[in-house]
């Protein structure tokens, strides 16, 4: 029987999820989520982005969904837990990347406001002992959303300057839009681990569902936004290299 994945976002970032999930030639029906009128969340508070998702939630539960994956870090930390009290399906979540973060002696997680000022954010660094700076890079997230290489290219070289005063020797990707970059983060700093959850989000949910993986039979991939279908078509072009014909929703 073919489950129905869903993927939301506030914009592109879970993009990098959804690649994720379809390298895995999993055969399922995906149905992607923008919130675009409401991007982005990363400025958003936890009350605000709590009953966006509660309104998520009310437009989900008559397509009776396999699984809900939460393609975005700040809305992991401020409202995951809370939601999956409220639904029979499993809900997957995007964490910080601390953990991973702990074996280094200093690093650096890159996040939005939203997700470096969470208090759950604060107790994973205090759990696990981590040596980390917090950082929020200016305007990358809005770039990447805009396709603005100029501006993306700008926004990294930025943390240069940071990386290398600190002797930073890892950076935790922990926006989901930062791993659309990911070449270029790389070309930017070779020496430097990058450390990104995508994988490790996508084999949780083949675990949870027990996904059957290099299906031949094709994902049925729709795209849904709350903001501009041509543009969402235009991003989906861009990072994912598929032709799309996008709708709209009104949540």
């Amino acid at each position: 029987m073919t489950k129905l994945i869903v993927v939301f976002d506030s914009g592109v970032g879970g993009f990098s999820i959804l690649r994720e999930i379809l390298e895995k030639k999993i055969g399922q029906k995906i149905i992607y989520i923008a919130d675009q009128a409401q991007f982005p969340y990363g400025t958003k508070s936890s009350a605000w982005i709590n009953r966006r998702l509660i309104r998520l939630i009310n437009y989900l539960l008559p397509l009776s969904p396999s699984a809900l994956v939460l393609a975005c870090n700040t809305v992991t930390v401020s409202g995951v837990h809370a939601l999956r009290q409220m639904v029979q399906f499993p809900i997957i979540g995007v964490e910080p990347v601390i953990k991973p973060l702990a074996k280094f002696s200093k690093s650096l997680l890159l996040a939005t406001r939203g997700t470096v000022d969470s208090p759950h954010t604060s107790r994973l660094v205090k759990k696990y002992g981590v040596n980390v700076i917090l950082h929020t890079p200016k305007g990358l997230v809005s770039a990447i959303e805009e396709m603005d290489q100029a501006k993306i290219l700008d926004s990294i070289t930025h943390l240069r300057e940071l990386v290398k005063k600190e002797k930073l020797q890892a950076i935790g990707l922990s926006c989901t839009h930062y791993p659309l970059v990911l070449a270029d983060l790389k070309k930017t700093f070779p020496s430097v681990m990058l450390l990104d959850p995508s994988q490790a989000v996508v084999r949780q949910l083949v675990k949870v569902l027990e996904l059957p993986l290099g299906s031949i039979k094709e994902s049925k991939l729709e795209f849904f936004t709350t903001g501009q279908v041509l543009k969402l078509n235009t991003q989906v072009q861009s990072y994912l290299r598929l032709k799309v014909s996008a709708k709209k929703i009104i949540l």
